[in-house]
């Protein structure tokens, strides 16, 4: 579960916990030493995170974003992104 957090949130990808296995693994290879630094790694992460909704409700954890219909654009002119 912690590999489908982290995946979300840095880098906009929200794949199921079994797609997201692949990021757990690199991460335990690079802790192994398998993956050195500098080294280039592709994880391919298949399936949508909604595909497993109590999953996906668990790791989100906390709204970030309020429903409001204007709330995403309010956030991202806060962090200046647009």
């Amino acid at each position: 579960m912690e590999a489908m957090n982290k995946t979300a949130r840095l880098s906009a990808v929200f794949g199921e916990p079994s797609g997201a296995a692949s990021v757990a693994g690199v991460k335990r290879a690079i802790a192994d030493g398998i993956i050195k630094k500098g080294e280039s790694v592709c994880a391919v992460i298949t399936g949508n995170g909604l595909k497993d909704v109590k999953a996906a409700i668990e790791t989100a954890g906390t709204r970030l974003i309020s429903r409001r219909s204007n709330a995403l654009d309010e956030e991202l002119k806060k962090r200046n992104v647009v």
